[in-house]
């Protein structure tokens, strides 16, 4: 699969919504760009994750990225149909946290396979 727009930038907003039809749980993702690597956005970038929380109702969707307020992001992303929103290009594979390293100061992008679908499933559901 091939993303549309790759960038880096700063999440400001999480917000889960109820999909069209009501069965489905949508997190809605918007990110300020720092940078376009391929593509752009202009206006900001509204990224559509499935699961998270709305009231009572939580949908976990393993594998499905996780993202915080204020977390700054290398996001691959892809059109989702036919002039659909933004969606993360692989899930998980396709979201990485930036960081400085420690040891030399540089930033690098990371990510953690292993956990990434379960903490990015605590992050939208809550406690």
């Amino acid at each position: 699969m091939r993303s549309d727009c790759v960038l880096i930038g700063r999440v400001t907003s999480v917000a889960c919504e109820p999909e069209t039809g009501g069965r489905e749980i949508l997190t809605l993702v918007m990110i300020a760009p720092e940078r376009f690597v391929k593509g752009e956005a202009p206006g900001g970038v509204t990224l559509s994750v499935p699961g998270g929380r709305t009231g009572d109702r939580v949908r976990v969707y393993l594998g499905s990225p996780g993202f915080g307020v204020g977390e700054r992001v290398l996001v691959f992303a892809s059109r989702q149909g036919e002039g659909g929103a933004l969606g993360v290009t692989g899930w998980s594979l396709g979201k990485f946290g930036i960081v400085t390293d420690p040891a030399t100061g540089a930033e690098v992008a990371v990510r953690n396979l292993p956990s990434e679908g379960l903490r990015g499933a605590a992050s939208r559901t809550g406690p």
